[in-house]
Order: structure tokens, then C-alpha cells, then sequence
């Protein structure tokens, strides 16, 4: 019996669903199925997933879905405490338990977010076409440097602002050492903490010996990590703290009047 001969059959199709989560080096395959599945891409084991419809509409996420997992699944666990750095990829395949050499693909897309519900998890997860509609960032005219901090446009080594500290307590998203206090305050605003693991974590605020995450980062007590100054985009901070004022894409003599708004006086 073919593929398409079974999938559409009243009777005898034995319809399964084989799910591949990767993020990163991790890979998991698991299947709806009670016993071990083997197709092209792998070994997938029995996992309780319950998938819902793909959803159709004019709405960013159509053609997304919805899964339902145990809260001791690998990838809801990567939502735990905030959304991974890297994206989660899901591919779900179609396959006939009487057919075994056609497993086409039904879904092909990411995780897009996890909610957590009283005893399971819902995934909810975009098609790779998701990506296409993002707009682009461009460069604007403006009067603060446009350009990502250590970016290659931007030129400055991070190599050579890397900082070595050490973890004293963690709270929540607040992170204490006492080598921050060795630095003015806001030295680290806008800049990032890296675990030794590639972990990593925008700072939204430096005070003394404190930083303030954006999001909560596995670490504890007594961790070495390493943290990285920010920038606050002015001529003046790119000059002195960086010394990249020839790599300077801002324009800080714009006029602050609208000369198309209100007439010269």
C-alpha cells in the first residue's frame, strides 16, 4: 500500500507522527507512537506529544502548531527560566507504520515560545517561512552610532575588554561580584555576561557590584564567567572608553530643530 493509499484510507492507515527537536548540538527524536519508530532521520522513541491543527489564517503565525508536552520535556526545559539563545528546531514527519519508505515532512519550522499550563507545557511553534516576514534592521541617520558593538562594522576586539569575575550571589536576574565595583557605574550597561558554557546574557544596568540581566542566567555562586563592557552609542563614550572614533557611525551635530516642522527663526 502507498503512502497517500494509506493516509486517506477509513481502515487500514496506522497513521503516526515523528517529532525532531534540535537546539544546537542537542538533537531529540520522538514519535506518537508506542514503540520505537526507524525512518531516514533516525531512531524516534515513544513520547506522550499531543499535537493540535496547523493553524490557517492572514496572522503572522500561520501554518504554526501547537504542541502539548510533559514539563519534563528537554525543550520545555530550555524555556524554564527565559527563551534559549539559540532557536529550537522542529521538524514533524508524517509516516505510516504498514509504509516504510516514504516519511514525508509535515511541519518544518521552530519554537516559537512555551506556556506553561498545570501539569504540560504548549509549544507554541512558527513555520520557517516565520523568519522571511521579520523586518530587517537598516542603518539610520542619527545622531548615536547605529552599529553593533563588536561587530565587524564596528571593529572593537572584545578580546580585549573581556573581564574574568567571579560569581558571588545570584538573585533572580541580579548578579553581584566584586570585581563590577572595580569599574564605574554603567561600565557594563548595555554590554553582556558570558558563561564559560557560551551562555549568554544582555546587561541592562551596572550599579557598584551589581548588574541587572535582561533575563535570569544559569549560574550560582562561586562561577567564573566572563562580562563584556557595553556601549551607549555617543561620540564621546566610542572615543574614550573604546578608543573607535574612526569606526563612528553616528552624526552628533544633527540639529535638534525640524526645519520642515517649524521655520528658522
Amino acid at each position: 500500500m502507498t503512502f497517500n493509499a494509506a493516509e486517506t484510507s477509513t481502515h487500514d492507515g496506522q497513521p503516526v507522527r515523528c517529532y525532531r527537536f534540535a537546539h544546537g548540538a542537542s538533537i531529540w527524536r520522538h514519535t506518537s507512537a508506542d514503540r520505537a519508530i526507524v525512518i531516514t532521520d533516525g531512531t524516534f522513541l515513544p513520547e506522550a506529544i499531543e499535537e493540535g491543527s496547523i493553524h490557517r489564517s492572514r496572522e503572522w503565525d500561520s501554518g504554526g502548531v501547537e504542541l502539548t508536552v510533559d514539563r519534563s520535556h528537554p525543550v520545555a526545559l530550555l524555556f524554564g527560566a527565559s527563551r534559549p539563545r539559540e532557536p529550537v528546531l522542529l521538524t514533524i514527519y508524517a509516516v505510516q507504520r504498514l509504509q516504510d519508505d516514504v516519511f514525508p515532512v509535515r511541519f518544518n519550522g521552530e519554537v516559537a515560545r512555551a506556556v506553561p499550563q498545570d501539569h504540560s507545557v504548549s509549544l507554541h511553534c512558527v513555520p520557517i517561512s516565520y523568519r522571511m516576514k521579520r523586518r530587517v534592521p537598516y542603518l539610520r541617520y542619527s545622531a548615536l552610532c547605529p552599529l553593533a558593538l563588536y561587530g565587524s562594522r564596528c571593529g572593537v576586539d572584545r578580546e580585549l575588554f573581556r573581564q574574568r569575575v567571579v560569581v558571588a550571589s545570584v538573585s533572580v536576574s541580579l548578579v553581584q561580584s566584586a570585581a563590577f565595583s572595580g569599574f564605574p557605574d554603567g561600565w557594563f550597561t548595555n554590554g553582556y555576561l558570558r558563561t564559560l558554557g557560551g551562555e549568554t546574557r544582555f546587561v541592562v544596568a551596572h550599579t557598584g557590584d551589581l548588574v541587572t540581566l535582561e533575563y535570569p542566567l544559569a549560574i550560582s555562586a562561586g562561577e567564573a564567567i566572563d562580562a563584556f563592557p557595553g556601549c551607549d552609542r555617543s561620540e564621546a563614550t566610542c572615543t574614550s572608553k573604546f578608543n573607535n572614533f574612526e569606526n563612528h557611525l553616528g552624526f552628533a551635530h544633527i540639529p535638534n530643530r525640524d526645519l520642515f516642522g517649524k521655520a528658522v527663526e
